[in-house]
């Protein structure tokens, strides 16, 4: 753990024990799994920066990003590699009842990676690459919804979105779908309102990716009426023999001419700490930190996200 991770551990850490006097009323963010009511909509406008310095192997351990495809394998010749991603996300949802919601997600990407390639002889490279990510589209019915909790499905389509052909892609360019349950449960300890949440599905990919299972689950603390801290586990879990690693590959062994596989088969899992704030009934503003601690054939690396939500 880098000591930025445990500076946010530990920032957060009191911020759990923060509860007003008397009865909160229960906060959820925008983003979680309730139907919007009918002709009611979400808006969330987000920012993001990843950045990497290591990478995950096959068998799981860390490495310097980069370094080499297996264990038994020679170096590749690459030192010093740092890769980022600075995001822009927009999501909007509308509610065409009182049970059915359907929505759509675009993100812009710019993809940046330096390192310095010694094979022969040293030079400095940096790859780049810019343009919108998969775009995502779903319909969500609500099977349940209720002071208690509610329980819905989602069922999602990926349009053929990104760009496979640049040097660092943006997507795969092909049509994927995913279904998802999605639940939460509201509880109250000591007066102060919490909430469980999960949301699981399965991701049918085309081409040769493999298919996936994404996952989320996150507890809520009401620290006080404007306050909301989150915490959660996600990730998503690749299935089966992975084609299409994530990381740097050759393009043939007589050239230095290098492909970094962003969008590929991959296993990984986030610890995520995160903060809502209410700037109103209808507007609140959200940060996220969540660093990578297990995976396979990945980055590993952190995540800063924050935005503004709208409903």
């Amino acid at each position: 753990m880098s000591n930025r991770t445990r500076f946010f551990c530990f920032a957060f850490l009191p911020l759990l024990f923060i509860s007003g006097s008397g009865l909160l009323a229960q906060r959820v963010p925008a983003s979680l799994v309730r139907p919007i009511p009918e002709k009611g909509f979400s808006i969330i406008l987000g920012f993001g920066y990843f950045s990497a310095q290591e990478e995950f192997t096959d068998q799981q351990t860390r490495q310097p990003l980069f370094t080499k495809d297996r264990p038994e394998q020679d170096d590749f010749g690459i030192v010093n590699a740092f890769f980022r991603q600075p995001s822009f996300d927009f999501q909007y949802e509308y509610g065409l009842s009182d049970v059915i919601t359907v929505g759509a997600k675009l993100s812009y990407l710019y993809n940046v990676t330096d390192y310095a390639d010694v094979l022969v002889e040293r030079q400095d490279i940096r790859y780049s690459s810019a343009g919108f990510s998969e775009t995502w589209v779903w319909g969500r019915w609500g099977i349940i919804n209720n002071a208690a909790g509610g329980l819905s499905l989602q069922l999602g389509i990926k349009p053929p979105t990104g760009d496979i052909s640049a040097r660092i892609p943006t997507g795969t360019g092909l049509l994927d779908y995913e279904s998802r349950l999605m639940g939460i449960i509201n509880l109250l300890a000591e007066k102060v309102p919490l909430y469980l949440a999960f949301d699981a599905g399965y991701r049918l990919r085309s081409g040769n990716f493999v298919n996936q299972i994404p996952f989320k689950f996150e507890f809520g603390l009401t620290a006080s009426p404007e306050i909301l801290i989150r915490l959660s586990l996600s990730g998503i879990q690749s299935l089966g023999t992975f084609q299409t690693p994530v990381g740097i590959r050759y393009i043939s062994a007589q050239s230095l001419e290098r492909r970094i596989n962003l969008v590929g088969d991959e296993t990984f899992y986030h610890f995520n700490l995160g903060l809502t704030a209410f700037a109103s009934n209808n507007v609140e503003f959200y940060f996220d930190y969540s660093f990578r601690f297990l995976g396979q054939q990945t980055f590993s690396g952190e995540f800063i996200r924050g935005g503004i939500a709208i409903r």
